[in-house]
């Protein structure tokens, strides 16, 4: 024995048009949620590029940071080694002056002395 299922029919044309209508709508819903996510997709991919290249910025200026730093540590140990060069300098220039000083005053005297006997 068979057991057949009636079904009553309730798709009439207006019900049919009506769902008709309601599965237009789902799939114009449905691309329009494909193209939101293309869109977020791109927009990922976009900060992803963005992200890339600010990460790449970044470590050439910690780069130039770091050369930069070691270009002034040798200028200031460069700068030391000329500052105890202008102090020897200048000790060496004192002692110039004052040999300068004790020779002009030998030869200030010198000519006293010339002086004196030039008259006898």
């Amino acid at each position: 024995m068979r057991l057949i299922v009636l079904l009553p029919q309730i798709d009439t044309p207006q019900r049919l048009a009506a769902l008709e209508l309601e599965l237009a709508k789902t799939g114009c819903e449905n691309q329009a949620l494909k193209l939101e996510i293309l869109r977020w997709r791109k927009d990922h991919s976009v900060l992803r590029l963005k992200l890339a290249g600010s990460e790449e910025c970044s470590e050439l200026t910690a780069r130039h940071c770091d050369l930069l730093a070691s270009y002034q540590d040798a200028l200031a140990r460069q700068n030391e080694g000329l500052v105890e060069q202008l102090g020897g300098a200048e000790e060496r220039l004192q002692q110039l002056e004052q040999e300068l000083r004790v020779r002009a005053d030998e030869a200030a005297a010198m000519q006293v002395c010339v002086g004196f006997k030039a008259m006898w």
